[in-house]
């Protein structure tokens, strides 16, 4: 179990006659305790380092030997703050900080442990992410020698500038467009727009007010987006897809996407919005496959109505040269 970027957490702790339930908080501090911060951001200088403070706090019953760990930060596929497990190596920000090993906390009480972010002199330029965390250790049930043991992370994100030349840079590329029908061909449908963004720069960025419109035949368009800030460090890919509900197809089918970037150090806008075009061509294949189904209905009505009135008209025409015949055997008899 891993949680970082989170100020609590659960595991249960095994032991011999016993299976305790060890919860601890782990969040950013100054040299009294909890400050209110979600992680740490600071700018320094290659070379130089800083001091923070680190608060964790027992909330179970036991008392506890929490392990502290550093290690390099990143971005899942989900878009969760984490950092590398221990059996991974960290080559670059998670080696910046020093931290004693362990801590031992009591129970409902609060440590605060202070660490030492040091920027190596040479570091790249940038933002340069990682984390801390207070871990515990989960062994294996008793009697159970094939059970994994199973380590709990809880902490924060550790984000260092480095000072020099930022070059914030954004791609967005591979616009894709598709078209979804409704069951019902007396609906409209919808439209996945789906793109990728890249950060090509050294800083961190915060992606949000996401605009798609889409505008069948170029004219009143669409608009939606996503509220949620999709957060990239350097180097990140990210694949965004969002839908636009209530379109027609009506042929031509433009989506625009804009992407706004705001520093995640800082919340500054730092780039002009990334923005791109495509144009899709919708044929309105339920729409006409109903009106073909009509028309060929009406077609076969007609059909089916000149074909009554043709075998009406041969009858009556019957009848009247019967009638005749009758007629005229009666006039000779």
């Amino acid at each position: 179990m891993t949680t970082v970027d989170a100020a609590l957490s659960t595991l249960p702790a095994h032991a011999e006659g016993s299976e305790p339930t060890v919860s601890w908080a782990a969040v950013p501090a100054d040299e009294e305790g909890p400050d209110g911060r979600r992680w740490v951001e600071n700018v320094l200088d290659p070379g130089a380092s800083k001091t923070e403070h680190l608060a964790v706090t027992n909330l179970g019953s036991d008392p506890v030997t929490f392990a502290l760990k550093a290690a390099d930060g990143y971005f899942t596929d989900t878009g969760r703050f984490t950092m590398l497990p221990s059996a991974s190596t960290s080559v670059d920000a998670g080696t910046w900080i020093a931290v004693q090993d362990t801590v031992d906390v009591q129970p409902g009480e609060t440590e605060v442990v202070a660490f030492t972010i040091s920027v190596p002199e040479g570091a790249a330029p940038g933002d340069h992410p990682a984390g801390i965390a207070a871990t515990v250790l989960a062994r294996p049930a008793a009697g159970d020698p094939q059970g994994v043991g199973v380590e709990g992370r809880v902490g924060f994100r550790v984000l260092t500038r480095v000072t020099g030349d930022l070059t914030p840079a954004l791609a967005l590329d591979d616009v894709v467009v598709r078209y979804e029908y409704s069951w019902n061909p007396f609906a409209p449908g919808q439209v996945s727009v789906e793109y990728t963004l890249r950060n090509e720069g050294n800083v961190a960025l915060g992606v949000k007010d996401r605009v798609f419109s889409v505008s069948p035949g170029g004219d009143d368009p669409g608009e939606t987006g996503s509220p949620e800030l999709t957060e990239m460090f350097a180097g990140d890919e990210r694949t965004i897809r969002s839908e636009v509900q209530d379109v027609w197809p009506l042929g031509p089918l433009t989506a625009r996407v804009a992407v706004h970037p705001t520093a995640l150090q800082g919340g500054e806008p730092v780039l002009e919005p990334a923005t791109a075009e495509v144009t899709a061509w919708v044929f309105p294949w339920p729409q006409s496959a109903v009106v073909l189904i009509v028309a060929v209905t009406v077609v076969l009505v007609r059909l089916d109505m000149r074909r009554r009135r043709r075998v009406w008209a041969e009858r009556i025409a019957e009848a009247r040269a019967l009638g005749r015949a009758e007629s005229d055997a009666g006039t000779a008899g």
